[in-house]
């Protein structure tokens, strides 16, 4: 069974596939405006201090 028959059958799997990236988008795009939010002047921290 090849990869794009496992997705384009079960539906289930294409609505879970769908969700985990709709979660992902959601989580990576609440962290990057936390980031640029405390990058910001009010809270002037630097990314090198993130780091360190």
């Amino acid at each position: 069974m090849s990869l794009v028959q496992l997705v384009c059958e079960p539906p289930v799997l294409r609505e879970t596939v769908l969700n985990i990236a709709l979660v992902f988008a959601a989580f990576h795009a609440t962290w990057v405006t936390l980031l640029f939010l405390l990058e910001s002047p009010s809270y002037n921290i630097s990314s090198y201090f993130m780091q360190n």
